[in-house]
């Protein structure tokens, strides 16, 4: 959190920085809980529904990246500046290809060997990406007014349900 003095010698924060840290914090998360599941793999090719899924989320992520430009990429859920909106390829159904990706990727691959404390990593990720989507969407609708249309007729993480 910075801290500045003003004229009235009166401390103002900065509004943006609390967000920031908690951007961070879900980052740091995401990457651990992700990074957890991908480690704890032994043999991906005895779950073949596990693999497919994989395979599934790292096609949906690359779909996603080639079609925002990977140049705009930023695992930070703040909107970048060069940002726009794109609702070509996946963004057609979904508002965030990314994240529906990396869930496909780290499920596909809790499976190998499964267990409960993937299961449980798994919906943590979950939890901790759609913190990320709603931080990310309040910013798009500022930046954005189409985003609102947008919004109303995709679904956030999961094309049909949510």
């Amino acid at each position: 959190m910075s801290v500045r003095i003003n004229r009235e010698c009166r401390p103002t924060v900065n509004a943006k920085q609390p967000v920031k840290i908690i951007s961070l914090a879900l980052v740091v998360l995401q990457t651990a809980l992700s990074a957890a599941v991908v480690l704890s793999v032994r043999e991906p090719s005895g779950h073949i529904l596990g693999v497919a899924a994989a395979c599934l989320g790292v096609a949906v992520g690359y779909w996603a990246i080639s079609e925002i430009g990977g140049r705009r990429v930023s695992v930070m859920p703040q909107v970048r500046s060069d940002a726009e909106l794109v609702t070509t390829g996946p963004y057609r159904w979904i508002r965030h290809p990314m994240y529906a990706a990396l869930l496909l990727l780290v499920g596909g691959l809790a499976c190998s060997p499964p267990a409960m404390w993937k299961c449980i990593a798994w919906c943590m990720l979950l939890f901790v990406l759609t913190i990320k989507a709603e931080i990310e969407e309040r910013e798009l609708v500022r930046r954005f007014p189409a985003y609102i249309e947008y919004s109303k007729r995709t679904k956030r993480i999961l094309p049909y349900l949510f």
